[in-house]
């Protein structure tokens, strides 16, 4: 910092020195902050001279801290009012106004005003080059500041070459702050996390821990951003237990050091909600959700990038609970936010595409859902240029809705391509590389070729079991897939022992009312009325209507499958009148789902239809769709 006057009393300059050094062994000093507010009065006090440089000093470092801590109305305030200091005292140190420049600029950047942030930056900058310094902390600061920039700007390639010079300028600094090299390591592995380079994102996370671990307490703030991290990779990996814990872990601390209204407590909230949604947990993942975009909406206002992207989320939610109309207006509202926000090329623009496109293939409007998923393919492959996750999610995607239109080559080749990706960025032995041996299987279970199909199954079952153990939670699918297509062998002995595993699993980790459950409810249902053996079909699909009825209420087309499925064991039963109830109690929900020309429609009219003919009924309710 600046040389400070000589001329100030010993026990003032005691108590800031003590200040001082209580800042540089922790940014997070309470205690620091607190002697700096105190000394201000006195600082200012005029019978004290040459007190300028000392009040700059504090302004500055209390920028620092309230940066720090995610107060950042403070520390702009500070930190302004340490630069007009400086301005109006002709102070000589350039590099003293470096440090308060580059905390505006990093400030300016978490309020979003890009352009103020990289002004500041910009003078950063010219200090250095006209000081000519070269390295240092200095240098790795600025850069640790630029990468943050470009990575929220997507330009990975330049965010990643600038995270790498800042950690070796902090690596060669003489000052080294333990706490500013690890948040530069953070800088980074996030970035290898957007890039799908994960076990160098762990290596960076973990020497982050080993750092913090030697110097300071377990529950100290420094760990939050560290946890969120680690949590955020777990949740990738699919380890989403450990991710869980993660979470809860940085919640425990940031709840205590920062209270409940903090970027990275909203943070936490996010990404903790994602894995929800991961889990198929929408009532758990809607409250974090809800609750990140809270704070961020109070922080920082409603149109902010980080409150966008969560009010995204909490539509994709919407969209999963079949509540279509509240999904497509904020999925349609946030995109349009997004292409201001980061223009049309942007990684954050294309989840909004694929988050649309999945609400269009769910309400049947497979045409508007392609348009969606390759728009969102497209800025992947400028963006990224290379393998990377999202690029892989685009293709599977893109891949779904052409094996539900029944173009099983073009689906075949979306899907390999997303099993190829897959495979070069995490290796054979990983979850998502089971995922699309699952989607290829599926293909071969249209084409009927179920012996393929089985194998595909196998595969996954083989590698989850690696990752997951034998009753984990993303064996409930195969097992459910596998009884299915022995099902459709004519095996029901194989297929009800496999949707018995699976419902095993379901119910450990979900309990008995969860829509895994009700699938499981509903395929043994299915199988029994095969059999023939309608007490036993009937229980089961009942089960699954109470659950479905329960968890997503009466309008959601699941609802309606449970409510079709009974009537056609009342078909079997020759209960025509029964069936024909249920069916219009299903179609009743389904009108209100998808268009009139949506298969799942159509089907439903033409069995009515069916009845109706042979039974001599006529629902006049129904005219205008028949």
């Amino acid at each position: 910092m600046s040389q400070k006057s000589k001329t100030l009393p010993k026990t003032l300059k005691s108590l800031l020195d003590n200040a001082d050094k209580k800042l540089q062994e922790d940014q997070y000093s309470h205690e620091a902050c607190k002697t700096y507010l105190e000394v201000i009065p006195l600082l200012k006090d005029k019978k004290i001279s040459g007190t300028a440089a000392h009040l700059f000093h504090v302004y500055a470092n209390l920028g620092l801290f309230y940066k720090r801590v995610g107060q950042y109305d403070s520390a702009l305030s500070y930190l302004q009012q340490a630069l007009e200091l400086k301005e109006n005292n002709h102070f000589n140190d350039g590099q003293d106004s470096f440090s308060v420049l580059d905390n505006i600029g990093e400030c300016y950047f978490y309020f979003a005003q890009y352009e103020e942030a990289q002004g500041f930056f910009h003078q950063c900058e010219e200090i250095l080059k006209k000081q000519k310094i070269t390295k240092g902390e200095h240098i790795a600061a600025l850069e640790k500041s630029l990468a943050l920039f470009n990575k929220d700007k997507a330009n990975f390639k330049e965010a990643l070459r600038l995270a790498n010079s800042s950690i070796k300028a902090y690596s060669k600094a003489p000052n080294l702050s333990p706490q500013d090299f690890v948040h530069a390591l953070l800088v980074r592995a996030d970035i290898y996390i957007e890039l799908t380079k994960l076990p160098k994102a762990k290596v960076d996370i973990s020497k982050a821990f080993e750092i913090v671990k030697e110097r300071y307490p377990p529950d100290h703030a420094i760990f939050v951003p560290i946890w969120n991290s680690l949590g955020l990779l777990y949740s990738i990996q699919g380890e989403y237990a450990e991710a869980s814990k993660a979470f809860q872990n940085s919640l425990a601390i940031s709840l205590v050091c920062f209270g409940e209204v903090h970027p990275e407590v909203a943070r936490t909230y996010r990404i903790e909600g994602l894995n929800h949604i991961d889990r198929g947990e929408l009532d758990l993942a809607f409250d974090s959700m809800n609750k990140s975009y809270e704070i961020y909406s109070k922080m920082f206002g409603k149109t902010h990038p980080y409150s966008i992207i969560a009010y995204a989320n909490i539509g994709n939610i919407f969209r999963q609970r079949a509540d279509y109309e509240k999904a497509s207006l904020i999925l349609k509202e946030t995109l349009e936010a997004k292409k201001l926000l980061f223009g049309t090329d942007h990684p954050e623009v294309a989840t909004s595409y694929r988050l649309l496109g999945r609400l269009e293939e769910e309400q049947g409007k497979f045409t508007e859902s392609l348009n969606s998923y390759n728009l969102s393919l497209s800025i992947c492959q400028k963006v990224f240029q290379g393998n990377q996750y999202d690029l892989a999610a685009s293709h599977s995607d893109i891949g779904a809705v052409y094996q539900i239109l029944g173009e099983y080559d073009e689906a075949f080749h979306h899907y390999k391509k997303a099993l190829d990706i897959t495979i070069k960025l995490f290796g054979r032995n990983h979850s998502d590389v089971a995922v699309e041996y699952i989607n290829i299987g599926g293909i071969y279970g249209d084409l009927g070729n179920l012996t393929e199909e089985i194998k595909y199954y196998q595969r996954a079952l083989e590698i989850q079991k690696k990752i997951f153990g034998e009753d984990g939670n993303e064996l409930v699918v195969i097992y459910h897939n596998l009884g299915v297509a022995y099902c459709n062998l004519g095996q029901y002995k194989k297929s009800l022992a496999n949707h018995k595993k699976a419902m095993t699993i379901g119910l450990r980790i979900y309990g008995p009312n969860h829509p895994s459950i009700a699938i499981s409810h509903y395929a043994k249902g299915t199988v029994y009325e095969k059999k023939k053996d309608y007490l036993s079909a009937v229980s089961h699909t009942l089960k699954a209507l109470k659950i479905r009825r329960e968890f997503l209420g009466d309008k959601h087309p699941e609802t309606a499958s449970s409510l079709k499925a009974i009537g056609q064991i009342y078909q079997a039963i020759k209960d025509k009148d029964g069936q024909h109830k249920l069916l219009l109690k299903s179609y009743d929900i389904k009108k209100k789902v998808f268009s009139k020309d949506h298969d799942e429609i159509l089907d439903s009219l033409e069995d009515i239809e069916s009845i109706e003919k042979d039974s001599l009924l006529v629902d006049q309710n129904h005219q205008e769709f028949i």
